[in-house]
């Protein structure tokens, strides 16, 4: 455990069982002591026990302090010795000691006959020897809590001693001529078990000259309403002087501290009264059971929001069995117990592992400290309820777990070598709460860090050099008296003040003042922190203390030397008290600027002060982290005071997506916790932009009647950093001087007003901006041509709402000054049927889509110029309406050994005014491609005649078809009025029985591969990757084009299938590779390897997939 060390004590923030000390360091360290430590006066305060004895005829004159429950046997000593010494009639036979300084009620008989008292609270105890002479007290001025009283009885001395937690009394048997048997007659309702109340008299014990123990019978005795206690000692064959310890204790309540231990050996003796604790593993090497001591301390009052750093517990060994290796295991104990009733078959309930502590070599004669601070933690948290702990010795590491024993605090006589524990702990500031960035943020430079500030929370503290002797010093107008010293934490002083006794007659008016010092003088320097008037009352009987609340808290930081003086004009002297023999080292007196002559002299000041740190002087570490928290490093390692947001340039960070920023307070002693982003945010370092591309228009022309559309693309490396702004240039070409117009946007456009430019070649360029301000270069330079747009042209036919009896009509118009024509069609949806653009003068065009009959069609027709603009488009609706031809007949089957489909088309002969039909167009669709032309002029010539009808017929082969899947056919035949009839829609599946490679131009040119020997496909995307500072990986980019590799190998028995797959692969075309699987590919094949064996030839190639499309374009 780390050790501290300790400035001074915390005076206000004592309680009965413990000492609060601040630490050189800042922290605090909380001595908890299992007996008391301080008694409480009538005013609250607490005060370090002395167990001093007072002599009551001198206690005219005592105005220090006096434990409450003693305050009436004080005033009345008082009130008796002040009457006595003003009548000059004090007598001191007639009184009695008294102790003030100890937490009970004690008075101590000047004759040993009168008897001694002994009370706390309504509880009391006043013991009167029965036969006993009227021995005088002897008090040696060396041992003030003693009364030595010889021969009270025969050969028989009486010391009685007062202790810490109560009276002891030794009786002396000096020969054996002395009595051994004593009784006492008992005030006080004192209970068969020895009590009353708080107060208990202990078992009685003896010890002989030669260090022999035993106990010492003790009975109570009730006769004719008295109460007697009656002590008999065997005393046979002791050596004298033999001594009797009967003693009177004050108990602790169920709240205070307890300590005991319990034996398996006596599992239902309690030991609460032993003055020892025992430890032990019982064995055959250990004779005895097991034992284990149980230790409960009473947590002090904390303050709130602090951290423990460290506590433990400080056991004095009073004894051990001998120096060997010790391991120790504290369990926590988790239900009620109190010392009085507990016993091995009735011990609490502990957790089951506990903290295991080893001593080496053991050491007796002294404390050992154990660690207990995560018990502590877990008490202070709430998590776990103060039922103190079990101390337990076990086997581990070798440990032998022989006996060890503790002292108790039933041991009076060792008072300082009672239990006690200490916790050492730091206040801790609230956390401040991060408000910025606290996750989705993108930083790149200079960026501010935010938060709402965190709060000291308030802990008063009083300062104070108590008087112990006066002397007497003057001050004039002109005359200072003040006394140094330091700071002894981080907090605003609110109130200052003197102990004083003034010698005059009436009233001083004075200002009491808090001023710096020159650390190298140690008087006074010019820095009066505040002033504060004062009143010093006329003489009184001792000390007075004055003090003023100063008018405004001043904030002192922890080490400052400073001084409370006493300023102002005086006419006569007034007594200052002060504390001699250099005890406070820190400091010392001045009076007028004269320091040396005062060096062991101090006075006696009192100052408070809150030791919260104000917000406006809280500083603030800040950390970084680009990990997402797994590491963490500074970015300040202290804001300056008060601050609630820092400033910090993120340029020289390397990239992260992952980054967190987390605060705490530091109050000039002790930090917060951290209060860290919410969420990531993200540091990217900003670039320019690059040049804009992808302009548009660049060449062609604009109309310059109308509003353009000028665009192009920002480019940026920078992540989420789109355009604020855009510099739009323009000019004639030739011309030297740019049109500038800056628009802040994110559009990467610009709509050019009508109007704007001449007609003439426009030369335009464009820069833009990012999101901090940094600009691109201005892009290259485009041209376009803003003119007049053409006049629309005049379509001749059809004209408005004409009926159109062709499915092909041909659309006709005028315009004179025509270069190239654009013609639409659409239907009544509005869908576009058929469009076509040409370069051509000529001023007609055939419809190619075959329109649907008895629907109302659009003709769309545009022109373009000498000027390079089209004009707007002339628009005619019309009606197409024709007798289209009769609906062929389909047949149609499959091969299943090739894979392909052959189609028989059976066109009925026209009659009447039904057209003739001129050819046939063949459509497939196999669910991968849609609808494909497969033949685009197929003629039926054969007659026919089936008893139905007659026509002509023909059969089409399809040798392509995918292999195993439906297949969806049908046939358009044209008339000779250019109007069609479709055919029924008909399905087939084709099944491949082995794998086929044919040419793409001629798929009846082929070869059979039937015994495959292995085969394997690659497929690849195109893809570009790269690494960048900051990512830990590399990034990629897809593009839009794929690979897909084929290797094969297959036997063939047949030499004619190598010579022809030579010759396919030699035929330099696109191959068809179809197989049983449903595979459909166009390839390509560059090389042929052909092994020869006895039986087969083994061929080896790599077919690369190409692209390919399919049938006829339309």
């Amino acid at each position: 455990m780390v050790k501290t060390f300790k400035v001074g004590e915390m005076l206000n923030k004592r309680s009965p069982f413990s000492k609060t000390w601040i630490n050189f360091d800042g922290s605090f360290t909380e001595e908890v002591y299992q007996n008391q430590v301080h008694f409480e006066d009538e005013a609250g305060n607490m005060h370090n026990i002395s167990t001093d004895l007072y002599d009551e005829a001198d206690l005219f004159d005592y105005h220090g302090p006096v434990e409450v429950n003693g305050r009436y046997l004080l005033a009345s000593a008082k009130e008796r010795s002040l009457k006595d010494v003003e009548n000059n009639k004090l007598n001191r036979d007639n009184y009695d000691y008294q102790g003030l300084s100890v937490p009970f009620k004690v008075q101590i008989p000047r004759e040993f006959s009168r008897g001694y008292l002994v009370g706390r609270g309504d509880d009391y105890l006043k013991l009167t020897p029965i036969g006993a002479s009227p021995s005088r007290a002897y008090i040696d001025s060396t041992i003030k809590n003693r009364a030595h009283y010889q021969d009270a009885w025969n050969d028989t001395d009486v010391l009685l001693d007062l202790t810490e937690s109560g009276v002891k009394e030794t009786i002396i048997l000096k020969t054996d001529k002395a009595p051994t048997k004593f009784r006492f007659n008992v005030e006080g309702s004192l209970g068969d078990d020895l009590t009353t109340g708080s107060l208990k008299l202990q078992p009685a014990w003896l010890q002989d000259d030669s260090g022999k123990h035993r106990d010492v019978e003790q009975n109570i005795i009730r006769e004719e309403g008295n109460v007697y206690i009656e002590l008999s000692a065997d005393v046979s064959g002791l050596i004298y002087p033999v001594e009797i310890d009967p003693t009177v204790v004050v108990r602790p309540s169920s709240t205070d501290g307890q300590d005991t231990y319990v034996d398996s050996n006596y599992p239902t003796t309690n030991y609460s009264d032993s003055k020892i604790m025992s430890t032990q593993v019982g064995s055959k090497e250990n004779s005895g059971g097991d034992k284990h001591a149980f230790i409960k301390f009473a947590l002090p009052s904390l303050p709130s929001n602090i951290e423990i750093l460290s506590a433990k517990a400080s056991l004095f060994s009073f004894q051990a069995s001998d120096s060997s290796k010790r391991a120790f295991e504290i369990l926590a104990v988790t239900s009620d117990w109190y010392e009085s009733s507990v016993t091995w078959e009735k011990q609490p309930t502990t957790e089951v592992t506990g903290i295991k502590q080893i001593f080496n070599t053991y050491e007796n004669g002294m404390f050992k400290d154990f660690d207990i601070t995560a018990l502590v933690r877990r008490w202070v948290t709430g998590s776990l309820v103060n039922n103190g702990f079990k101390l337990r010795q076990t086997l581990d590491d070798g440990s032998t777990g022989k006996y060890v024993d503790f002292n108790t605090s039933e041991d009076t006589s060792t008072y300082s070598q009672n239990p006690m524990f200490s916790i050492e702990y730091n206040r801790v500031p609230t956390a401040p709460s991060l408000t910025v960035p606290n996750g989705g943020e993108t930083w790149n430079s200079s960026h501010t860090i935010e938060w709402l500030p965190s709060t000291d929370l308030s802990d008063p503290n009083i300062f104070e050099l108590l008087p112990m002797n006066a002397t007497t010093a003057y001050t004039g107008a002109q005359s200072r008296i003040g006394q140094v010293f330091k700071m002894p934490d981080f907090g605003s002083i609110t109130k200052i003040g003197m102990y004083v006794y003034n010698t005059d007659s009436y009233e001083e008016k004075l200002k009491f003042e808090l001023v710096g010092i020159d650390p190298a003088t140690r008087l006074p320097n010019t820095t009066v922190y505040s002033s504060v008037p004062v009143t010093i009352p006329k003489q009184t009987t001792g000390y007075t203390f004055v003090g003023a609340d100063l008018p405004t808290p001043v904030y002192i930081p922890k080490g400052t030397l400073l001084a409370i003086q006493v300023a102002g004009r005086a006419t006569d002297g007034f007594t200052i008290s002060c504390v001699f023999n250099g005890l406070y080292t820190d400091g010392e007196m001045y009076v007028d600027n004269k320091p040396n002559a005062y060096a062991n002299q101090d006075l006696a000041i009192k100052f408070w002060y809150d030791a919260a740190t104000p917000q406006n002087k809280l500083k603030y570490q800040i950390q970084l982290s680009k990990n997402n928290g797994l590491t963490w490093r500074n970015l300040v390692s202290l804001t300056k005071e008060g601050a609630t947001s820092y400033e910090y340039d993120f340029i020289n960070e390397t990239e992260s997506a992952l980054c967190k920023i987390r605060v705490r307070a530091y109050d000039g002693s002790t930090y917060s916790n951290w209060d860290m982003s919410d969420n990531v945010f993200t540091i990217i370092h900003n670039v320019a932009p690059t040049i804009p591309t992808n302009l548009n228009p660049n060449g062609g022309a604009i109309s310059k009647d109308e509003l353009n559309t000028f665009s192009w693309k920002h480019n940026d490396a920078n992540t989420n950093d789109p355009q604020s702004q855009f510099d739009f240039q323009w000019r004639v070409k030739g011309n030297e001087d740019w049109n500038n117009v800056t628009i802040a946007t994110t559009d990467n456009f610009y709509n050019v007003p009508a109007e704007t430019f001449p007609v003439a070649q426009i030369e335009w360029r464009v820069r833009t901006y990012d999101q901090l301000g940094l600009s691109s270069p201005f892009s290259s330079i485009a041209t376009v041509s803003a003119a007049i747009r053409p006049a629309p042209p005049t379509i001749t036919y059809p004209l408005a709402n004409d009926i159109v009896v062709l499915a092909n009509p041909t659309i006709q118009w005028s315009h004179p000054t025509q270069l190239a024509y654009w013609i639409r069609v659409t239907d009544e949806n509005n869908t576009v049927v058929f469009e076509e653009q040409r370069n051509s003068p000529n001023k007609a065009a055939t419809v190619s889509a075959h329109l649907a009959n008895n629907t109302r069609h659009t003709v769309e027709v545009s022109v373009r110029d000498s000027t390079g603009l089209w004009s707007n488009f002339a628009i005619s609706p019309f009606l197409v309406s024709y007798t289209p031809p009769l609906k062929p007949k389909l047949t149609i089957n499959a091969d299943n050994i090739n894979g392909y489909v052959s189609i028989n088309i059976k066109n009925p002969a026209p009659l009447g005014l039904i057209p003739a039909i001129t050819h046939a167009e063949i459509y497939r669709n196999d669910g991968y491609q849609g609808w494909v032309l497969l033949d685009g002029a197929f003629l039926t010539t054969t007659p026919y005649s089936d008893g139905e009808d007659s026509g002509t017929e023909g059969t089409y082969i399809d040798y392509t078809p995918r292999s195993g899947v439906d297949i969806q056919y049908y046939v358009r035949v044209i008339g000779d009025n250019t109007a069609f009839m479709d055919s029924d829609i008909v399905t087939v599946s084709a099944k491949l029985k082995n794998v086929q490679l044919s040419l793409a131009s001629d798929p009846t040119y082929h070869v059979t591969l039937t015994k495959r020997a292995a085969s394997s496909e690659t497929s690849t995307r195109s893809s570009v990757s790269n690494a960048f500072s900051g990512r830990s990986y590399a990034m990629t980019e897809f593009g839009e084009n794929y690979d897909r590799n084929f290797e094969y190998s297959y036997k063939v028995g047949r030499y004619e299938d190598v010579v022809r797959m030579r010759d396919l692969i030699e035929a330099g075309e696109i191959l068809l590779l179809r197989d049983n699987f449903g595979k459909k590919e166009y390839v390509t094949i560059d090389s042929l390897k052909v092994e020869e064996t006895r039986i087969f030839w083994n061929l080896s190639f790599n077919p690369l997939k190409v692209y390919y499309v399919e049938g006829i374009l339309i």
